[in-house]
């Protein structure tokens, strides 16, 4: 397994091999302090698609 593949699998964020946005975001909420969580999701919704 490449190392990102293990980042994203012990972070949880990985879902049937694809990157999920709710488990990104939820994860988002438990790890980040508050003044960074709404421009941290702005972000991953800009890259989702990518």
């Amino acid at each position: 397994m490449c190392y990102i593949a293990c980042v994203y699998s012990m972070t949880q964020v990985v879902k049937n091999n694809k990157l999920d946005a709710g488990l990104i975001s939820k994860q988002i909420d438990l790890l980040y302090p508050q003044e960074l969580k709404e421009p941290v999701k702005k972000g991953v919704a800009l890259c989702m698609p990518i």
